[in-house]
């Protein structure tokens, strides 16, 4: 982040550059030349803003994840999830109902159990999308918070 860059690089951040550098180098997207230019400027570097032009080409995670999409994304497999658990469970279960109510000589429907799997799952799905809000701010502080865990104190 470009507010960063002014912040003095510590001894744990040159190190993670020295490996994404030698990682790159084992790779093959550096050359021996290119390499121990980047790994000298690594062990020069003061600041992050220094470091972070090294490795821009080399480390995909060193562009910043929009984690607002990231959380939208999560939030749409949960509605789906939801919406399949509602589908194939009343599915089910009323199958089975109407199967048992039809089977003999005549309709015997009995109490319609499968009411209550409709309606716990349905409730589920209802919740999740009229909280629509409240889920994506807790996934957006969840992957925020795994965010800084990754990238260390």
């Amino acid at each position: 982040m470009p507010s960063y860059a002014g912040l003095r690089a510590s001894d744990l951040d040159r190190s993670v550059a020295l490996d994404t550098l030698g990682e790159a180098y084992a790779d093959g997207r550096l050359d021996r030349e290119e390499y121990d230019a980047r790994v000298a400027t690594v062990q020069a570097s003061k600041t992050m803003g220094e470091l972070v032009p090294l490795l821009r080409d080399l480390a995909p995670d060193s562009v910043p994840v929009d984690v607002r999409q990231q959380a939208l994304a999560s939030y749409r497999a949960d509605r789906r999830e939801a919406f399949f658990a509602f589908v194939i469970a009343s599915t089910i279960t009323w199958a089975i109902w109407l199967y048992s109510a039809l089977h003999g000589d005549s309709f015997h429907p009995g109490f319609p159990w499968p009411v209550f799997v409709s309606l716990f799952t349905g409730v589920n799905l209802a919740r999740t999308i009229a909280n629509k809000q409240q889920i994506l701010e807790q996934k957006r502080a969840k992957l925020e918070r795994k965010r800084r865990k990754e990238l260390g104190p």
